[in-house]
């Protein structure tokens, strides 16, 4: 990741998103959002539902990853969520063993 950090072109495009964050790509982000919890609300997700969320995401702290999937729950019959300790926001990179059991056990689940 260091190197990738390093790179001329991902240096460019940090400097880019910078300069957009707070005018166009932080609105698109909300309204996206706005829009995806209104579907959630009004119609469910027409599909199983899967939520894997990592205990130590500082990003996204589990509280919130907990109130999404309620949020879901109410509305979409088939839905589960698993919160693995030991990792944060990349958690299938943090316990890979563990989160591709959990997707395999889901997808392999009758319905």
């Amino acid at each position: 990741m260091l190197e990738i950090a390093q790179l001329p072109k991902f240096q460019e495009a940090q400097a880019t998103m910078a300069e957009i964050r707070h005018g166009q790509w932080l609105p698109s982000i909300d309204r996206v959002r706005r829009d995806t919890v209104r579907m959630i609300d009004d119609d469910g997700i027409p599909v199983p539902t899967l939520v894997i969320w990592g205990i130590n995401d500082l990003s996204a702290p589990l509280p919130l990853g907990q109130r999404l999937f309620e949020r879901i729950a109410a509305t979409t019959p088939h839905a589960e969520m698993h919160v693995l300790n030991g990792a944060g926001h990349y958690s299938y990179r943090e316990q890979p063993a563990a989160f591709n059991r959990i997707v395999k056990s889901f997808c392999l689940d009758p319905l």
